[in-house]
């Protein structure tokens, strides 16, 4: 039976058939592994030495060490791609220290400049307060000259008082009071004002230490070239004895006192005055050798 079967199979057409079509499909695959073949053998020798490469990194490995393969791949692709990262960083960074440069080299020069702005600022402050000297010295100089000026005039127009003349009013006789009068004249060019006597003072000698009450003029205004008189008398009648001096041409009797006017001015002016009787036997006045001044 199993003879007869087996018989039969070998005779059966569809399995013929189908035996016949799986030898065509295998011939066409062999046919297509040949062109394959052919047309791998056609592809660039850079392409195979890499698929080599690939294929003996990774045809007798393990899987882990494919894996370790795979990621030292990719570390290698991140340390590109962070390489291309950080190369435009540092060119961004550049770019900005160029500019930072820039604005500093900017800075430097508006520095300098400043420094030369305020250099000329303190020239001309320098400049300015040596003229402000100058011209200070020349207002100085112009005041002292004006101060001068104006001195100088008052000098010439001011007030001059002082004496002109002593006089005996009556002759000295014993028992009787010795009175004299005294001139005092203004040569100046403008009134004297307030014309009095102060320090009076008589006396043995040019000191004359022994005061006495000043007396009052008859006017206290002297005009240009005008006079007033001061009259003295004496405290003490006069002695037989000084008479007796006076005769033998021993005795001398000292006065002295002092001006005091003001001028136009308002400025206060004094006149020392000092003069002595008898100068000789004419019985007149004589002036100290000392005494007599103006201011």
């Amino acid at each position: 039976m199993d003879d007869e079967h087996r018989e039969q199979e070998k005779h059966d057409p569809q399995k013929e058939i189908a035996n016949k079509g799986r030898v065509a499909i295998g011939a066409g695959q062999q046919q297509n592994n040949a062109a394959q073949s052919s047309s791998g053998g056609n592809q660039p020798q850079h392409k195979k030495r890499i698929t080599e490469w690939f294929r003996r990194k990774l045809g007798d490995h393990t899987p882990l060490e494919r894996l370790t393969f795979a990621f030292e791949v990719l570390t290698f692709f991140a340390l590109c791609v962070y390489s291309y990262f950080s190369y435009g960083q540092w060119q961004e960074i550049k770019k900005q220290r160029d500019v930072m440069n820039g604005q500093l080299a900017v800075g430097i020069a508006g520095m300098f400049q400043t420094q030369q702005m305020l250099s000329q600022s303190i020239a001309q402050t320098v400049v300015a307060g040596q003229s402000a000297d100058a011209a200070k010295r020349a207002a100085d100089t112009a005041s002292k000259a004006l101060d001068a000026s104006r001195d100088f005039s008052r000098m010439d127009q001011r007030a001059w008082v002082g004496i002109k003349q002593f006089n005996l009013i009556s002759p000295i006789a014993v028992g009787k009071l010795m009175t004299i009068e005294i001139e005092a004249t203004n040569t100046g060019k403008t009134p004297a004002l307030g014309v009095t006597l102060i320090n009076c003072g008589t006396g043995d000698t040019e000191a004359a230490t022994l005061e006495f009450a000043c007396p009052s003029g008859r006017s206290g205004i002297i005009a240009p070239n005008g006079e007033t008189v001061f009259t003295v008398e004496g405290t003490d009648a006069v002695s037989q004895g000084y008479v007796d001096r006076l005769k033998a041409g021993i005795q001398r009797t000292f006065y002295r006192f002092t001006i005091k006017y003001k001028d136009a001015f308002g400025i206060t002016r004094y006149s020392g005055v000092c003069a002595y009787f008898p100068m000789d036997k004419t019985h007149v006045f004589g002036q100290c050798p000392h005494g007599n001044w103006m201011k």
